[in-house]
């Protein structure tokens, strides 16, 4: 069993239903066990093309026994069937899963690179983690969620706000 991290967003449709749909989906999975979810944030979209709506993002720690590849093979499953398009890359998006840890591993191949290598330069994703357990250690750069979050808090490209 491991302790993994994974960040959801949405911006298309309804935000909040898409991310409690998928919640839903990955607590009727037996191999994931859902031990925390933060709280919804509304966020400004960071590095996408066009003009895009904002997004709802949160994140939720998991105890799985899935290995990561396998992991992120059912969440992309769950992309897909809530109907997620392969090509939304940076682009609105139904929903979106990211694999943010998985335990204190250090991994990469072709699909997937654990951590998320963005993790230290984006808000949406560091104020949920602080929520979930703000003393973990990023196994990469050795700082804490916390200690990661006060290099970037004062940037103001990245709006966040608690949703209602």
């Amino acid at each position: 069993m491991v302790t993994a991290y994974i960040g959801l967003g949405s911006n298309i449709g309804n935000k909040a239903g898409n991310i409690t749909k998928t919640i839903a989906l990955l607590k009727s999975d037996k191999k994931i066990g859902i031990t925390k979810i933060a709280r919804l944030y509304k966020t400004s979209p960071v590095n996408v093309s066009g003009r895009q709506q904002d997004y709802l993002n949160t994140a939720i720690e998991v105890n799985t026994i899935y290995r990561p590849e396998k992991l992120l093979l059912k969440l992309k499953k769950i992309e897909k069937q809530l109907g997620r398009n392969k090509d939304s890359h940076n682009k609105p998006r139904i929903i979106d899963l990211d694999i943010l840890f998985y335990g204190n591993t250090v991994f990469e191949n072709k699909k997937l690179v654990i951590p998320h290598p963005e993790i230290q330069n984006r808000k949406f994703v560091l104020i949920p983690l602080l929520e979930l357990n703000k003393e973990f250690i990023h196994p990469v750069y050795k700082k804490s969620i916390y200690r990661l979050y006060q290099k970037i808090k004062n940037i103001k490209n990245q709006k966040i706000q608690i949703y209602q």
